[in-house]
């Protein structure tokens, strides 16, 4: 029963997404570090916040104005509704520039890209970030603005990467540490913690069975958790300082391949396939040797609980592994080290508990042990699959999600039938969420079968019309600058102004063109409103002073003046039509 709401959560958890944050500028999210591998071969390292990609085809790159190729990785393929489907980059991306020759004297780089907010829909306007190179490996940044660059030869990480993660994201920090210290208390539910309990009750009691105050006994067991959490916190912030280096190495397609293959292998151990365990004379000395230290001392038991770690790893490195490399992909010393830390927490609690009160409240051995341990090897499949999306075709990457929701439902009994009498809430309820995934496997079945390539939307081809969304009627006066606003707003005193930012690169505009302009009810809603639109496609000066005026950083983005002229809050990204006609009552005042 715990196996299968444990089992649920996890299902459900993959749903889960960090509390939204707000909109931020290109150079606070697509973070740069160029360096020079060899006198005639640049890389530039990229890191990408959470929220936001770059396309991959919108970099191009100048050398004293003269073409620079660019030996670009394969991308992760995006559907988009207005661009098809396209190559884009989240996380990290690693780009060579190789030089037809060493520099001979200073020389300036140019390199174009643009990227997108996928939590706004915002696309930025493409942004040209500036270097000087000279002989010797020495690059210079131009633009005071770019954050964490690199010097020639150096591998230090951005200092972006050292901030402290509950200054920016409270909530989203105490889930994933509450997270991982359920993750702990699941291992700690497995057989991987039974090793440990001889070790425990020798260092508290001592070798001279002489009696512990319980308050006493706290402590001790405490300094014992706190010894094993040693271990944890730093292999947490080993991950979380590699950061950028470890995403980049892990973006390859051969080191993808492989630590998803140890994925599915670490389950089928998990499975009952073989056993990952010490060799048995390593356990026998580390116990001999635990036997030997001095109990009911606190230094003693603080080092036997860090070294402890070695029994529970490798009957854990499943869990481990997974925890590490969501650490070494947020690039995050801090998150790593708490992360790490509150895993420990979640192991030691147990321990804490038989140090206290006895063996005898640990629980007894059975089938419920197996099943956490199966949960487990779920755990690492679906862990497997995330690891594994940006190489696989989209359509077998729903196929393997569909098979592996459909054998949870099957677990979860969701094609038994239910006794005609007598049967308890509780299976009915696991039957019912069983039968819930099975439904969103097979969904994702028909998705593939019908040729989508978003798990996200598997049906969405079945319900996407196959004629274009009819031409806009409405009529948008065309604005290049402040200067040209102004002057239109002043033709025009006392009517409400409708203010939209477009670009033919940004695909939520053309979105918001298909699907709200284009509403009847909208163009009701907009009779005798002044609209007017800067199209900054061409990213000129004129429209990055508009964008500057009212704080956005790209389209879209609208702006509402009422009758008396006042300035309305931006309205940013793209919005359905009875959102839209909502945020217009402003204009009716």
């Amino acid at each position: 029963m715990i196996a299968r709401l444990c089992l649920l959560l996890l299902m459900l958890s993959c749903l889960l997404r960090p509390a939204q944050a707000e909109l931020r500028p290109p150079e606070q999210v697509f973070i740069p570090q160029l360096r020079f591998e060899h006198p005639q071969q640049l890389r530039l390292q990229i890191r990408i916040e959470p929220g936001y990609y770059l396309y991959r085809d919108r970099f191009a790159a100048t050398l004293d104005g003269q073409p620079v190729s660019l030996t670009l990785p394969a991308g992760e393929t995006k559907d988009d509704p207005s661009f098809g489907r396209v190559q884009v980059y989240h996380k990290s991306v690693d780009i060579l520039l190789p030089l037809s020759q060493p520099l001979t004297g200073p020389a300036q780089l140019q390199i174009r890209s643009q990227g997108c907010s996928e939590t706004y829909k915002v696309c930025f306007p493409p942004h040209t970030r500036k270097w000087q190179l000279r002989p010797g490996g020495i690059v210079q940044p131009l633009d005071s603005k770019l954050p964490g660059l690199l010097g020639a030869h150096t591998n230090a990480a951005p200092s972006a990467a050292l901030s402290f993660p509950s200054a920016q994201h409270p909530v989203s920090l105490w889930l994933t540490l509450g997270g991982f210290f359920l993750a702990g208390l699941l291992m700690a539910a497995t057989v991987c913690m039974y090793p440990l309990i001889p070790i425990v009750s020798a260092l508290i009691i001592g070798q001279h069975g002489e009696t512990t105050r319980r308050a006493r006994s706290f402590w001790l067991s405490m300094a014992y958790v706190q010894g094993l959490a040693i271990s944890y916190t730093l292999a947490g912030l080993a991950a979380g300082s590699l950061g950028l280096p470890l995403t980049l190495w892990l973006q390859q397609p051969w080191v993808i391949a492989s630590f998803a293959l140890l994925m599915v292998l670490l389950a089928l151990s998990l499975f009952g396939l073989y056993e990952l365990q010490l060799p048995s004379g390593w356990q026998t000395r580390f116990n001999a040797w635990s036997n030997r230290m001095p109990g009911g001392r606190f230094l003693p038991v603080l080092v036997m609980g860090a070294l402890s770690a070695l029994i529970v790893g490798p009957c854990a490195t499943p869990a481990l592994a997974a925890a590490l490399l969501f650490i070494a992909k947020s690039g995050d010393l801090w998150l790593g080290g708490l992360a790490l830390y509150a895993m420990a927490l979640g192991v030691g609690t147990p321990l804490l508990l038989i140090g206290v009160f006895g063996g005898h409240i640990l629980p007894k051995t059975g089938a419920w042990m197996l099943a956490v341990k199966q949960l487990f090897g779920t755990l690492m499949l679906l862990v497997a699959l995330w690891m594994a999306s940006p190489i696989l075709p989209p359509r077998l990457l729903m196929l393997l999600l569909a098979t592996l929701l459909i054998v949870s439902a099957i677990y979860l009994s969701a094609l038994d039938p239910l006794p005609t009498h007598n049967a308890s809430g509780w299976r009915k309820l696991w039957k019912g969420l069983g039968v819930v995934l099975l439904v969103i496997g097979i969904t994702q079945l028909l998705g593939a079968a019908n040729g989508a390539d978003d798990f996200r939307k598997p049906l969405g081809g079945l319900f996407r019309s196959a004629q274009a969304a009819p031409a806009p009627t409405l009529s948008f006066r065309q604005v290049q600058s402040p200067a040209e606003l102004d002057q239109l707003r002043q033709q025009h005193p006392g009517q409400p102004v409708l203010l939209d930012f477009y670009a033919d690169w940004c695909s939520s505009c053309i979105e918001m063109e298909h699907e709200t302009f284009s509403d009847p009810a909208v163009q009701r809603k907009l009779q005798g409103v002044l609209l007017v639109r800067a199209d900054v496609t061409a990213n000129l000066p004129g429209h990055r002073a508009l964008l500057a005026r009212f704080g956005l950083f790209g389209p879209p983005g609208i702006i509402l003046y009422d009758r008396s002229g006042q300035a309305q809050p931006p309205l940013i990204g793209f919005m359905p039509p009875e959102v839209f006609i909502a945020a217009l009552r402003p204009l009716e005042a």
